[in-house]
C-alpha cells in the first residue's frame, strides 16, 4: 500500500526518521482538513512540500487555539499550563529536530529548514495567553493582539513560501509588509464573522470595546483597514514564487469575498449569523488566481 505523502513508495520501506518525519506531516495535514476548508483547499494548490509546510504551521495554530478555545476543559491555571508546555514542546523540537509529538516535530521539521524561529513563535504564543482570560480591547492591545495571533502567522507563510529563493532587501521589505497585511486582514475578517460566538460562547469582545456594542461605524473602520491590508498583500504578490501564486491568490480571494458580504450585512445581524464561501466560489477563485499567474509567467515543472 503506498501512502498520499510517500511519492509511490511505501513508508515501511523508508528510513526510520524519515518516516517518522512523514507521518508527522500526515498528522498534520489530517488537523488542517478537519479544521478549515478554506486553508486546506488553498493549500492543497501549493507543491506538495510547502503544503505540508503549511499544514504543520496550521496544526500549531490550531492546537494552542483548542487549547485556549474550549476543546481543553479545565480552567484557565490549567489552560496556561498546557499552552506552556505545548509552547515548550514546540521550542524543544526545534532545537533537536525529534519530538515524540507528531504535530511538534512536524512543525520542527518545517521551522528548521526554513528559519522560523521564536522571534516568530514566541508573539503568538502571547497572545493565545491573552485568550484565557478575555479583556476589552483597546486598540493599542488589539493591535498587539493581531501582531501574534496573525502577522506572525503570515511571516512565518512568507518563510515557507521564500525557502529557495533570494529577494533583494527592498523587495522582500514588500514581501513581510504584504505576509504582515495578510495575515492581520485575515484576523480582522475572522473577527467580523465570528463576532457573535466569540461574544456569547468564548466571551471575546475584540471589537467591541468597553460599550459591549458594534455599530456600522466600527464595522466600516473595520473594513476599512482591511482593505489597506489586502493592498499591501496585492503589492507583494507578483514576487512571491510563481509556484505558490495560485494558493495565496485563492485565500485571498476567498478572504475579499467575505469581507464584500460582511459590508453587506448589517452590524446587527453579524452578531446573529456566521457567515461562509460556498465551495462551488472558491473553485472559482482557485481558477482565476490560476488565470492571474499564468499572465504574469511562464509554468515550469517542479523539480
Amino acid at each position: 500500500m503506498t501512502l498520499p505523502f510517500s511519492r509511490g513508495r511505501s513508508l515501511d520501506l523508508l528510513p526510520p526518521t524519515q518516516r517518522y518525519t512523514r507521518t508527522a506531516y500526515r498528522a498534520a495535514g489530517a488537523v488542517i482538513r478537519s479544521y478549515s476548508t478554506s486553508f486546506s483547499f488553498a493549500a492543497s494548490l501549493l507543491p506538495r512540500r510547502m503544503e505540508r509546510s503549511i499544514a504543520s504551521l496550521y496544526a500549531v495554530v490550531r492546537i494552542a487555539d483548542e487549547i485556549v478555545d474550549g476543546a481543553y476543559p479545565a480552567g484557565p491555571a490549567a489552560q496556561a499550563e498546557a499552552l506552556d508546555d505545548f509552547r515548550q514542546r514546540i521550542a524543544e523540537a526545534c532545537r533537536t529536530g525529534f519530538s515524540p509529538d507528531l504535530i511538534a516535530h512536524a512543525f520542527a521539521d518545517t521551522a528548521r529548514r526554513t528559519g522560523i524561529g521564536p522571534k516568530l513563535w514566541n508573539p503568538f504564543f502571547s497572545s493565545m495567553y491573552r485568550d484565557i482570560r478575555p479583556e476589552h480591547h483597546s486598540p493599542g492591545s488589539l493591535e498587539s493582539y493581531i501582531h501574534g495571533s496573525a502577522e506572525v502567522i503570515g511571516l512565518m507563510c512568507l518563510a515557507i513560501f521564500m525557502e529557495d529563493e533570494n529577494p533583494t532587501a527592498e523587495e522582500q521589505r514588500i514581501l513581510e509588509n504584504g505576509a504582515r497585511g495578510l495575515g492581520a486582514a485575515f484576523q480582522r475578517v475572522n473577527f467580523l464573522r465570528d463576532l457573535g460566538a466569540d461574544t456569547s460562547e468564548l466571551g471575546r469582545t475584540y471589537l467591541l470595546g468597553s460599550t459591549g456594542t458594534f455599530t456600522e461605524e466600527e464595522k466600516s473602520r473595520q473594513l476599512n483597514i482591511v482593505q489597506t491590508d489586502f493592498a499591501a498583500a496585492r503589492q507583494a504578490m507578483p514576487l512571491l514564487p510563481w509556484r505558490v501564486r495560485t494558493a495565496v491568490g485563492t485565500a485571498l480571494g476567498i478572504f475579499e469575498e467575505l469581507a464584500e458580504r460582511i459590508a453587506a450585512t448589517p452590524a446587527s445581524e453579524l452578531q446573529q449569523t456566521r457567515l461562509r464561501i460556498p465551495a462551488p466560489r472558491k473553485a472559482v477563485f482557485a481558477a482565476r488566481a490560476a488565470t492571474a499567474r499564468s499572465r504574469t509567467c511562464v509554468d515550469t515543472p517542479e523539480g
